[in-house]
């Protein structure tokens, strides 16, 4: 890793990553060190027998994952899905999340996700850890309903989508989820857009709501533009 680390710009806020040449995962990490380089420094420390001053805490952490699903098999609102650490305290002054500081794989976000989406327990399972969104039928690419934008889309995009709180896919984890504390808060305010991107002549215009942070938001939206051109949302 060298010294990359520390001659990061004070400016640096984080990471909008796709692992090797597939497009249709994306993760998104804050300035935090590699968990891999983050050890290679530890045990050269044990060598040498000097410290480096660096802990686990040091280690980046996982902000957000993006899945792309492609096909036809797919239903129009689960084409886009994110998973978020879930917010654990909220006290009206200070917000914690759930911390994902992997240092392997089997302990990622996007490992946690992919076995809660591809069971169709979204919401239901590990609710302290990870919240879900998916986009809202019909907001996403060409085909989405340009009024449900409030007037910030003006122009049909597949670049076009917004995001809500998932409920699960799979039927029978339906009532879990609406006894639920979330499930009940979402019944009041069904399919609550939490990020939103939409086309406007030259610009797109996007929009965002809490528990959204505006770094991630933008690291969402950007990954818009890293898939395929052939996207036929």
């Amino acid at each position: 890793m060298g010294t990359s680390y520390n001659d990061r710009s004070k400016w640096y806020l984080g990471k909008l990553q796709s692992k090797g040449r597939d497009t249709n995962m994306f993760y998104i990490y804050d300035r935090g060190m590699n968990a891999e380089d983050l050890m290679l420094m530890e045990n050269g420390r044990g060598a040498s027998g000097m410290s480096t001053g660096l802990s686990h805490s040091a280690a980046r952490r996982e902000l957000a994952v993006v899945a792309y699903n492609r096909g036809s098999q797919f239903s129009h609102s689960r084409r886009i899905e994110v998973g978020l650490p879930a917010i654990v305290r909220d006290d009206g002054t200070t917000v914690t999340e759930a911390q994902f500081r992997p240092f392997s794989e089997a302990d990622s976000l996007m490992t946690v996700f992919n076995n809660i989406r591809t069971k169709g327990q979204h919401n239901v399972v590990a609710t302290k850890r990870i919240l879900a969104l998916h986009n809202k039928a019909w907001s996403a690419g060409k085909t989405s309903e340009l009024g449900q934008f409030n007037g910030r889309a003006t122009e049909s995009s597949t670049k076009n989508f917004q995001l809500c709180v998932s409920p699960p896919s799979d039927p029978s984890h339906k009532k879990d989820y609406d006894t639920s504390t979330m499930g009940k808060r979402e019944k009041i305010h069904p399919e609550r857009v939490i990020l939103q991107m939409g086309r406007c002549v030259d610009r797109f215009n996007v929009d965002f709501t809490y528990p959204m942070s505006f770094f991630t938001a933008f690291a969402v939206c950007l990954s818009r533009f890293a898939t395929k051109a052939t996207d036929s949302f």
